[in-house]
């Protein structure tokens, strides 16, 4: 009669794709539409001792990661550190002035007795300070302190020497004054951020401890350190924002609102896994056997966390939607929510399983490099997409909709579940009785 109101099955020009009913992936998605609850509990089970590793996850802004591990730079550093304060050769420098200097005021001030015992108790604070080997300034050498009126008592040559140190470290006119601070660790390795950081949180204690005054820190991981700070403090917000619109636009996409809240644990999921990972692997010391150049690092390069990040995100939304509007063609098919679940994963489940087995292996060749960065972006990139394909796609995002049901497509409205698309279809396509002449038919669809 002309009439577009046709059966559910119908819903969707064209003629709808065969169902699978034997394979692989049929038979690991009959298993888990028997015990959903089971699967996911499985998962988060098994990768729990990863997950909860997240937590430890360390920023690291060693400079040395970003070279190749054997220029001889780094390793004649290397091999100086056992046996002498490496931060000699590289020192943090602490620059210490007064608002009466910045007012232009020439007054000696760190040439006499109040400038001198403040900038002891700076020195005397930085010393307690984990990791600091030896210092050099107008109030101390080496490893000891110069408290004022003490460099009279200095044997001649000593005297001399200390007379050295005051005039190349404070001004002529004793307004500013500056610290050599030698670090017994690689000054720009592992540690050196969260030295400044530690260094940093000292001087502002002491500079409300003596009104007036001002010190600041320079050298060699500062730099690092600040972007480090910068790009860290950023991840939240990038995080959030990234996710609230992918929400959005999945929201509008399926008409769900329970989609997009699955979506979101699915991603945060992967990478809390993914990352735990790379916290068992640099920050532990569970490989060193096999690789013994990583015990010379600790943590993951803050700067691979955002780019490893984006890529996984995007990865996971790509696949997702891939794996969901299958599984919505299906749905609006008339088949029941599982069975639309099931075949959604039967029929995209080897095309996404083959497209990260492809990404993984062009992202594998990194693992050669001689950097250990891009040795860390290999390993989160893998990690992320192989985990993607093969748990949280294929496993964890079937069972988690498994158990949801029909409340996979509130608000919106889905047909009533069609009889005759449940049954399985063959895929030979045979004449359709009463058919037009010349048209095939797939099952009781006529085209």
């Amino acid at each position: 009669d002309g009439s577009d109101e046709a059966s559910p099955a119908h819903a969707l020009d064209g003629p709808p794709p065969p169902l699978m009913k034997s394979g692989f992936w049929i038979w690991m998605m009959r298993h888990i539409e028997q015990r959903p609850i089971t699967a996911v509990a499985s998962i988060f089970a098994l990768f729990m001792p990863v997950l909860v590793q997240l937590p430890r996850l360390h920023a690291s802004a060693d400079a040395y990661s970003v070279l190749p591990m054997n220029i001889p730079s780094i390793a004649a550093l290397r091999s100086l550190q056992p046996d002498f304060v490496v931060g000699r050769f590289d020192p943090y420098i602490v620059m210490v002035g007064h608002e009466r200097s910045m007012m232009g005021s020439s007054s000696p001030l760190f040439l006499q007795r109040d400038g001198h015992e403040a900038l002891f108790e700076l020195a005397r604070a930085l010393w307690s300070l984990e990791g600091v080997g030896s210092m050099l300034g107008p109030v101390w050498l080496a490893s000891a302190g110069v408290e004022w009126g003490q460099s009279s008592t200095l044997p001649a040559k000593m005297r001399e020497l200390y007379r050295k140190v005051v005039n190349s470290h404070t001004l002529a006119n004793g307004s500013a004054a500056v610290l050599q601070v030698h670090t017994s660790f690689l000054p720009r390795g592992p540690e050196g951020a969260e030295w400044v950081f530690a260094a940093r949180g000292m001087l502002r204690a002491w500079e409300l401890q003596h009104p007036g005054y001002e010190a600041m820190l320079t050298g060699p991981a500062c730099e690092a350190a600040d972007a480090k700070a910068a790009v860290m403090g950023s991840m939240p917000v990038y995080l959030g924002a990234i996710l609230i619109i992918v929400m959005l636009i999945v929201f509008f996409m399926f008409g769900s609102a329970l989609l997009p809240i699955r979506l979101a644990v699915a991603i945060v999921f992967t990478l809390a896994a993914t990352f735990g990972v790379t916290v068992l692997v640099y920050q532990t010391p569970l490989l060193h056997g096999i690789f013994p150049w990583l015990a010379h690092y600790d943590g993951l390069c803050y700067q691979v966390i955002p780019m490893a990040s984006c890529v996984a995100v995007a990865l996971g939304i790509d696949y997702d939607i891939f794996l969901v509007s299958r599984i919505v063609e299906y749905r609006m098919l008339g088949l029941s929510d599982s069975k639309s679940i099931v075949q959604g994963v039967a029929r995209t489940g080897g095309i996404i399983s083959g497209a990260g087995l492809i990404m993984s292996l062009a992202f594998s060749g990194l693992f050669f490099s001689d950097k250990l960065m891009h040795q860390q972006i290999a390993l989160t990139l893998v990690t992320s997409v192989l985990l993607d394909t093969f748990v949280v796609r294929t496993v964890l995002v079937p069972a988690l909709m498994m158990i949801a049901r029909q409340w996979n497509w509130w608000p919106r409205s889905v047909p009533e579940v069609d009889d005759v698309s449940e049954e399985p279809v063959d895929f030979e396509l045979t004449p359709c009785a009463g058919a037009p002449a010349g048209s095939r038919s797939m099952g009781s669809y006529s085209f």
